[in-house]
């Protein structure tokens, strides 16, 4: 009886697990791999760590450009409106500069823009909305607003031919978004009354709700009184 134990413990012996077998092979490849595991073990680790400390640095600039804005708006706030340009500018500037690829510095672009425009600083109003544009090009309806944005600094500029050229171009985009505005504007900017009742006309026919309607309604009947008056 032990003879046999002991043949079937040999022939164990000689066919060893599997599974041991499948793990002695797997320990030598380690060994026989141990730098090239080595180096790729880093190369994974420094590109969890990049991820980590980019997603890191845009938290820290989305949080320290908002804080800037925010204290820049508060301090346009507190200052009379003829002093309040020359008092924030710089700021807005720099936050423009150290955070260009933030959100925040896309809203802060154009509150500066705004700024720019209501304190006729048209040329930088005009640079702030044209870059503007630029950030929301993708979005239908802002695109629009800057684009109608642009125009009427243009106007404010006394260059009607380019004011034009951004009414045009929103009059002809795929949304309805501000088109009433635009056709308003080049209303008023045309020479010939007949054009001017052709864009007038078309707020009435296209956008019944328009804001602009009643207005260009008594624009109308003005020109027609006048026309028939010659």
């Amino acid at each position: 009886m032990v003879d046999k134990i002991s043949y079937a413990r040999k022939k164990e012996l000689e066919h060893p697990d599997p599974f041991l077998e499948f793990l002695h092979k797997a320990l030598e490849h380690v060994k026989y791999y141990k730098k090239q595991l080595i180096y790729m073990l880093c190369g994974v680790l420094t590109v969890v760590l990049i991820f980590i400390g980019t997603v890191y640095s845009i938290k820290s600039a989305e949080k320290n450009s908002s804080d800037i804005l925010a204290r820049t708006l508060s301090k346009y706030r507190d200052k009379k409106s003829g002093e309040r340009y020359d008092f924030i500018k710089d700021d807005f500037i720099m936050l423009l500069n150290k955070y260009p690829r933030t959100s925040v510095a896309k809203i802060a672009r154009l509150k500066f823009a705004e700024i720019c425009y209501q304190t006729s600083n048209f040329d930088k109003a005009y640079e702030m909305y044209l870059a503007g544009l630029k950030d929301f090009k993708d979005n239908l309806l802002l695109k629009n607003f800057m684009l109608v944005c642009l125009g009427n600094t243009c106007q404010a500029q006394k260059k009607n031919e380019k004011a034009e050229e951004y009414f045009k171009q929103v009059i002809n985009a795929k949304n309805s978004f501000l088109k009433d505005e635009a056709l308003f504007n080049l209303g008023m900017m045309a020479k010939n009354k007949d054009i001017s009742k052709k864009f007038f006309g078309k707020i009435i026919s296209d956008y019944g709700n328009s804001l602009y309607k009643p207005m260009v309604i008594d624009k109308i009947k003005d020109y027609d009184g006048t026309l028939k008056k010659s």
